[in-house]
């Protein structure tokens, strides 16, 4: 009798244990998901700062959406 009961015990503990680990790993592939999304987007940022475009009358590269040439003034 007594071995029946430790056994249910033993029982709802490795359920509330599975139910721990289960809650613990979707709370770490959240975590995971969000760190991955931080670092696409500062991907995207870097990458959408440092495109140039050149200048077809004195050739100096200037922002993308520079609307003129920093250098001689010219309509990108």
């Amino acid at each position: 009798m007594i071995a029946l009961i430790i056994g249910v015990i033993l029982m709802g503990l490795s359920f509330k244990v599975k139910e721990d680990e289960a809650r613990r790993l979707e709370s770490q592939a959240r975590d995971d998901e969000a760190e991955r999304q931080r670092a696409v987007q500062e991907i995207a940022n870097a990458v959408k700062s440092n495109i140039m475009v050149r200048c077809r009358y004195c050739g100096s590269l200037n922002e993308e959406t520079a609307s003129k040439c920093s250098s001689c003034g010219a309509a990108l």
